[in-house]
């Protein structure tokens, strides 16, 4: 629910006379009350506790639960100081047992705690069980830990860390807990209409040196023109310039039938970041003067939800922490700045077993890009302007992905900001065999190309071959 109320915020929808601090935190709830052992013994002398639930070292010196493990005590504890507020873990443990009997576990007669052991029985307790299976007693442990997290919040001030910036917001709760994603809806939003066909950023012929050796094919100079990459025209005859790109383009080297291995491997990654205008001359000198080796890892958020980004408090809580850094290292200037973040979908959010596959990640472009024209996201891959024509996109292909920005919106932002765009580009040929030992080199092909909003310069170029 405060999510919810918090777009609405962001989307100017609430009326005037709400104050916005009923609704962020830190909240009324009531101080932690801690159960003594004799409050509890009646549960922990229950088969339910003996184990699973026992969220306490177990008999013998093993250690406690995953849960208290992995979960518990890094996503919530580490984060505040529980001794100035007088209790301990084994006592928080305590309140875990107390609580989850007060939500209706182990149940009559232990019933859920038997559905639990069933569970177990028929499918195993190991991560080789089937997605859907989950017990009981720690779907109400996740609850609880929600709940606590809200408590230790409102009470506790939390532990900066050391490279964590302060910020000017009220701290949203339990950010580090999600691991369901649910205003990510894009396995069932009907897509708009885009012909992909058109997009194929990288033309490359293997078949031109196919009488090479690999060694000659590695070494030849024949790496796509990265400038006609950066900018590209669609089926429509609209141009478009890529923020960023991953391509990966192969050719099966054996005359094996549905062979796989070895197989030649031509690698195209772009990414961009701002620049003031001013600094153009200065960049172009310096690149002129040094090696340059580029980072290529764009910025990336683990939590954020979909539908926050990027005007709500969470995400403008993650950019003021300084979890996400838009900061871009660039030898000419101080000020230079990523242009995309990723919003990812890894591990660390669960499959909740509503679609067919996991969820992917998400390239989107930073806040500024967004906020300049008001676009909106359509719930899949698209930002809209108010006519509803899209200006910028990820799009992507078996081979390749990336990030498209309208050129003459980009050109737009350019000049209304003062700013240039670069383009760092890094292109690689290799031979990929089944059991990849390194006897073959690695071709590479770095470049900086300087857009300035009217002409793209190559600033910088680079070859360089490894073993």
């Amino acid at each position: 629910m405060l999510l919810i109320i918090e777009l609405a915020h962001s989307r100017h929808l609430l009326n005037n006379t709400i104050d916005i601090s009923k609704f962020r935190p830190p909240y009324n709830s009531q101080p932690i009350h801690i159960p003594s052992e004799e409050e509890i013994a009646h549960l922990t002398e229950q088969e339910a506790f003996q184990r699973n639930m026992n969220l306490d070292e177990f008999p013998g010196g093993f250690g406690g639960t995953d849960f208290a493990k992995y979960v518990l005590k890094p996503r919530v504890i580490s984060h505040y100081d529980l001794d100035s507020y007088g209790i301990n873990q084994k006592q928080i443990h305590r309140w875990f047992i107390k609580s989850v009997s007060e939500l209706g576990y182990p149940g009559l007669n232990e019933k859920c705690h038997q559905y639990d052991c069933y569970l177990m029985g028929k499918h195993g307790s190991l991560r080789g069980r089937p997605t859907w299976v989950e017990r009981l007693g720690k779907k109400y442990y996740w609850i609880l830990l929600h709940r606590l997290a809200g408590i230790l919040a409102d009470h506790l001030p939390r532990k900066i860390d050391s490279w964590e910036n302060e910020t000017s917001l009220p701290r949203l709760q339990g950010i580090d807990l999600r691991d369901i994603d649910p205003t990510d809806l894009r396995a069932f939003s009907p897509k708009l209409e885009i012909n992909r066909e058109w997009y194929q950023p990288v033309d490359y012929d293997f078949h031109r040196a196919s009488d090479f050796s690999h060694e000659q094919w590695i070494a030849l100079q024949d790496f796509p023109n990265l400038e006609q990459i950066i900018q590209i025209t669609d089926n429509k005859g609209e141009q478009w310039v890529h923020l960023s790109l991953d391509s990966s383009l192969k050719k099966i080297i054996s005359k094996e039938a549905n062979a796989k291995y070895p197989y030649r491997n031509l690698k195209t990654v772009i990414i961009s970041s701002f620049l003031p205008f001013s600094d153009i001359e200065n960049i172009k000198n310096e690149l002129s003067n040094t090696s340059f080796f580029a980072n290529l890892n764009i910025p990336h958020d683990y939590k954020l939800l979909m539908a926050e980004y990027p005007n709500t408090i969470g995400c403008k809580q993650r950019f003021e922490t300084g979890i996400i850094s838009l900061e871009y290292e660039l030898p000419g200037t101080d000020n230079a700045q990523y242009t995309t973040i990723q919003l990812l979908r890894g591990n660390e959010w669960e499959y909740d077993c509503s679609q067919d596959d996991y969820i992917s990640n998400l390239d989107v472009p930073i806040p500024d890009l967004i906020n300049f024209k008001n676009l909106k996201w359509d719930g899949n891959y698209s930002w809209l302007d108010e006519s509803k024509t899209i200006q910028i996109n990820e799009i992507s292909t078996e081979s390749s992905s990336g990030v498209l920005i309208k050129s003459d919106y980009i050109k737009n932002f350019l000049q209304t900001y003062s700013l240039a765009l670069v383009f760092i580009g890094y292109q690689e040929k290799i031979l990929i065999t089944e059991h990849f030992s390194g006897s073959y080199s690695i071709h590479e092909l770095r470049t900086v190309y300087i857009f300035d909003g009217q002409t793209i310069i190559n600033a910088y170029t680079i070859h360089q071959t490894t073993r």
